[in-house]
């Protein structure tokens, strides 16, 4: 009697434990944290590396020629650090843990993104950060727009045709470098003009405050369009102004109730 008493005990814990565990909404293991920025204006190009770290945090270094140390901080619970080496705990110029660098990554979904930074001296053009399904269909392709505080000019020796043009830009192209994938399928990217994080999800999409502010998500292709309409100056802040401007329009116009 005992018996039958225990089992009808155990069936009905077992029994309450997964509706419970069904009906319960799924923890997220990360904090709404989308982006992060450097401090101050980039004079030069940014290099940013990731290590994924304990409580599934992400410890970013953002490293510009023209600054003796990088500024290094965690990206969802952002603890300062005065070096990687610091983070580690390993004396200064010890070795630590490899960055992470990887233009195409797998999300625990199967699902790949890729990211590709376009050309350095054509003001980023072909920049692009595509998903793909996990039967490599594409999902959807986006090339993002920063709007930066003060104008931007190119310093690089090699680019000849941007010192020529003497492009000197507010609104930039975001060169995404690498991508960091998240176990809740969202991911990082950081752009290396800037060394801004952004964190999207498996949709390409993000809920980063600088999202139709100082950062527009564009179709690639009404990009190349725009680009190879006749009498365009692309190396201008406001053919990107002009961009920009019609895309935040249109939000708007789909946000307004008819």
């Amino acid at each position: 009697m005992q018996r039958i008493a225990f089992l009808i005990w155990f069936l009905f814990v077992s029994l309450t434990t997964s509706l419970y565990a069904e009906s319960s909404p799924p923890k997220h293991p990360y904090p709404e944290v989308w982006e992060w920025r450097p401090k101050g204006q980039p004079k030069e190009r940014a290099l940013v590396n990731f290590w994924k770290i304990e409580d599934n945090d992400i410890l970013i270094s953002c490293s510009r020629t023209n600054e003796a140390q990088p500024e290094t901080i965690t990206f969802f619970s952002r603890r300062k650090f005065k070096s990687p080496e610091e983070a580690f705990g390993v004396p200064p110029g010890a070795v630590h843990p490899a960055p992470t660098v990887d233009h195409s990554v797998k999300l625990p979904n199967g699902k790949t993104v890729t990211v590709n930074p376009g050309s350095f001296c054509s003001e980023g053009i072909g920049a692009k950060i595509t998903i793909y399904d996990s039967q490599n269909n594409l999902i959807k392709t986006n090339t993002l727009i920063l709007l930066l505080d003060k104008p931007w000019r190119s310093p690089d020796a090699i680019c000849e045709e941007s010192k020529k043009k003497g492009a000197s830009l507010r609104y930039i192209v975001f060169q995404p470098y690498q991508a960091i994938p998240l176990s809740d399928n969202t991911f990082l990217v950081s752009d290396v003009i800037t060394g801004t994080v952004i964190r999207f999800d498996e949709n390409l999409n993000t809920k980063s405050s600088l999202l139709n502010n100082s950062l527009f998500l564009i179709d690639p292709k009404l990009l190349e369009n725009s680009i190879k309409a006749p009498g365009l100056n692309t190396s201008s802040d406001e053919f990107f102004k002009e961009l920009c401007l019609g895309i935040s329009k249109s939000i708007d116009a789909k946000r307004t109730p008819k």
